[in-house]
């Protein structure tokens, strides 16, 4: 049956970057510099001269093992050990 499905079981097609810059990706997202897929495709697109489409990026990025959220932003004046304290079950 699933010899009969187009599609199934092809390669796809290969991703625009090279490897080095799918690691530079990666790094980069480490560091917390994108918060949606729209920042890492302008971000890839200046630095490699590379475009994707927002389904693209996610594709790319899904690929990679890159979760498509990153933590939320801390107030600058917040005390963590004062929240950690606070939660229920502490």
């Amino acid at each position: 049956m699933l010899a009969r499905v187009p599609g199934h079981g092809a390669p796809g097609q290969p991703s625009r970057l090279t490897a080095s810059q799918q690691q530079a990706l990666v790094a980069e997202t480490a560091t917390g510099a994108f918060r949606t897929y729209h920042e890492a495709r302008d971000w890839v697109e200046a630095q490699f001269g590379v475009s994707y489409t927002y389904q693209g990026m996610y594709t790319l990025l899904a690929r990679l093992g890159i979760p498509p959220k990153g933590p939320r932003p801390l107030a600058t004046n917040a005390d963590l050990a004062v929240q950690e304290g606070g939660k229920q079950g502490a």
